[in-house]
């Protein structure tokens, strides 16, 4: 990734946003539909596969200074025992703004409003939602270097 930022990066003079033709599907599991921009603030929508894979989760995240300041699920089909669960029913979303500095620190595990037990979504819709997060932190600081 880091040649990738360089190559875009290299676009725009120092000060300028960058400009992109969206979609803009560079990111591993993530597309980038559409970005906001007021100078400082980015908001993008973003696709991502999570455990249903006939429709895309559709997050709109807003980025600030490096960090995420929001981030919604705005659409999903994901199941009811366990991807909606995390979505719609605990405050995990929340948790990705507050740890969006290191995502790596963030355990889905530590959510016991959902049984990891009852579906295999345990390891796909979490690992989503972390991916359209890095890629919203990821492009907003290849949208301002």
């Amino acid at each position: 990734m880091a040649l990738l930022t360089l190559t875009l990066a290299a676009c725009s003079t120092e000060g300028e946003v960058n400009e992109f033709d969206y979609p803009l599907d560079i990111y591993e599991n993530a597309t980038i539909t559409e970005v906001q921009t007021d100078g400082t603030e980015a908001v993008m929508t973003i696709m991502v596969t999570g455990f249903n894979d006939e429709q895309d989760i559709t997050v709109v995240a807003t980025v600030e200074d490096d960090l995420l300041t929001d981030f919604e699920v705005t659409d999903h089909a994901e199941s009811d025992d366990w991807g909606r669960v995390l979505i719609e029913e605990t405050d995990y979303l929340q948790a990705i703004v507050d740890h969006s500095n290191d995502l790596d620190a963030l355990q889905v595990s530590d959510y016991t409003e959902i049984d990891a037990e009852s579906g295999a979504s345990a390891g796909t819709t979490a690992p989503a939602l972390i991916e359209a997060a890095e890629a919203a932190l990821f492009h907003y600081t290849v949208l301002y270097q």
